[in-house]
């Protein structure tokens, strides 16, 4: 916490004052920490004490606020950093004890000792300390604005014959290329999909827009390459079925044969069944 003195000022107007600076500290019930009145009485005492989220902002409202008039007519405002004294000879720590650690103890025993760590309530620090960032997408595009789709890069017979550092190899040669002409956040090869098609997404629009024009239409290992833009609904993530080899197609066959026989041997059983309780069978016997 980061405090400033502002002098006569009230609680409405201090507030009013002060704030458009920078975001103020809050009360457990989101109210701005500006205290302006005596706790004795209640009266308005002429000074005010403001709280700040942040250091930086104390400093701000010192320059800016200090000697500014207060309201049109009123006098000018004296704000200054807030002085701390200890009360009383000796220290008190205010940080309670007993209880409290109990009630920790048994909401981390919760949930019969299964060892799941307990989750808390977000802390009131932390509501305050979101206000404050941009929450770290702001400057992120859709994945469409700059994810450019090239079609005609390899064949699946290259593919195929190119072995397992076929897709490795070739995401490093079109990085290579593509990082000319900006920053490449992914490139991604697939190496199953028959038109050969290979996806690079770029962090800004401008190289994007470079790399739809460097690619389109240029030929590549004899073949013509088309590109285009993604247009953020397409999955060209082609899922091709395992070949089974001999030894499994055998296991697989004989797997089935055991089950055509036991269902054929339990219809037998419950024909003989059958048989044994019907009419005609009792009377021969």
């Amino acid at each position: 916490m980061w405090w400033v003195v502002a002098v006569a000022v009230h609680a409405c107007d201090g507030y009013k004052a002060i704030h458009p600076l920078h975001q103020l500290q809050e009360s457990m019930a989101c109210q701005p920490l500006c205290c302006c009145r005596d706790k004795g009485s209640g009266m308005l005492k002429g000074d005010g004490l403001v709280t700040y989220l942040k250091e930086p902002s104390v400093a701000l409202a010192c320059q800016i606020l200090d000697g500014a008039p207060f309201r049109s007519t009123g006098p000018p405002m004296t704000v200054t950093l807030a002085q701390f004294q200890m009360k009383g000879n000796q220290y008190q720590d205010k940080k309670s004890t007993g209880p409290q650690q109990g009630n920790k103890n048994n909401k981390a025993g919760k949930g019969g000792g299964k060892g799941k760590k307990a989750r808390g309530p977000v802390s009131h620090a932390d509501k305050l300390e979101r206000k404050l960032g941009w929450g770290g997408f702001d400057d992120l595009l859709p994945p469409e604005k700059v994810t450019v789709v090239i079609k005609g890069m390899f064949t699946p017979d290259e593919a195929a014959a190119g072995g397992s550092t076929f897709v490795t190899e070739l995401e490093a040669d079109v990085l290579a290329e593509c990082v000319r002409l900006g920053p490449v956040d992914k490139v991604r090869v697939y190496a199953n999909h028959p038109d050969g098609v290979v996806s690079v997404k770029f962090k800004k629009e401008e190289p994007a827009a470079a790399c739809l024009n460097l690619m389109n239409g240029r030929f590549f290992g004899g073949q013509r390459l088309v590109a285009h833009m993604w247009d953020g609904l397409t999955n060209y993530n082609v899922k091709v079925p395992k070949k089974e080899s001999a030894e499994e197609e055998a296991a697989r066959l004989e797997v089935f044969a055991k089950e055509l026989e036991q269902q054929q041997a339990a219809k037998d059983a419950g024909a003989a069944v059958s048989a044994a309780g019907s009419p005609a069978a009792a009377d021969g016997s």
